[in-house]
């Protein structure tokens, strides 16, 4: 039995050495990559899923405009999953967690968008739009004082985002807060 292993293994050894120095060098896998050329193709994947996260958003206020909420809300679940595989792919994409948020809030998840906001926030204390984003959240559970805190916020910051902010408010305070719209 030890004869016969070790034939075989003597056999392999042989076959393999002969294989190797009659197979071309372009038939065997290039080396790793680098560390920065693996990060670079994360994110080119990250930023491929957020872009077409962004495509699915903007598709669903396309239909909230026509009033087709059924299509609507089924793209924007389509964006939360694009924007799930940018943040997966690179969890320190604020943009990619405001945009998810966005969508969250619109599908009236305001847990998760909130949840997300502040993801995107702790990522970048100053973004703008999630700021004014989560703002609109509390506005439609009922927490204006928040939502006031944030307007004066963006205006500090001079940011244009506060107009838009304010006619949130202003919209909510008269019963017109609707989704797709903010």
């Amino acid at each position: 039995m030890l004869r016969n292993t070790k034939q075989r293994f003597t056999t392999l050894l042989i076959s393999t050495l002969w294989l190797t120095s009659v197979t071309p060098a372009h038939a065997f896998p290039s080396p790793e990559k680098s560390e920065e050329e693996q990060i670079q193709e994360i994110r080119k994947d990250a930023t491929k899923s957020y872009n077409k996260g962004v495509e699915k958003q903007k598709k669903a206020f396309e239909h909230f405009e026509k009033g087709d909420t059924s299509k609507a809300t089924k793209e924007l679940e389509k964006a939360v999953e694009e924007y799930e595989k940018a943040i997966t792919q690179n969890d320190s994409f604020p943009e990619a967690l405001s945009n998810m948020g966005y969508c969250l809030r619109n599908l009236g998840n305001y847990t998760k968008a909130l949840e997300a906001y502040d993801r995107a926030l702790k990522l970048n204390p100053n973004f703008p739009e999630a700021i004014e984003y989560r703002a609109v959240a509390y506005l439609w559970l009922g927490r204006k004082d928040e939502a006031k805190s944030e307007y004066e916020r963006l205006l500090k910051m001079d940011s244009t985002e506060a107009a838009e902010l304010k006619r949130a408010i202003d919209a909510a305070e008269a019963g017109k807060l609707t989704k797709g719209k903010w």
